[in-house]
């Protein structure tokens, strides 16, 4: 659930309120509309609108690691195992 949009750690939004329940849908619009969130990417076209992890309330964060795990040390794992991939042109023959 976690992504990396243009450098900035993110969580897509219908998670939050949908297979996460972390909040309700009422509250997500909420903290939408008056700006309590930065949205990095909006919605629509088949896209998922993504939600900047930072500047998710504390008290919703806590919630999220608890359910996903920290984002940093995730990115870190993945950071990993991307450094190890290598194209393989005859695999892809």
């Amino acid at each position: 659930m976690y992504e990396y949009h243009s450098n900035i750690l993110c969580i897509k939004s219908n998670w939050l309120y949908g297979a996460g329940a972390i909040i309700t849908r009422v509250n997500y619009q909420n903290l939408t509309n008056r700006g309590q969130v930065n949205i990095v990417r909006k919605g629509g076209n088949g896209r998922t609108a993504l939600i900047e992890f930072d500047s998710i309330p504390p008290r919703f964060r806590t919630k999220i690691i608890e359910q996903l795990g920290d984002p940093k040390e995730i990115a870190v794992e993945k950071s990993r195992l991307e450094r190890n991939l290598h194209h393989d042109e005859l695999a892809a023959e």
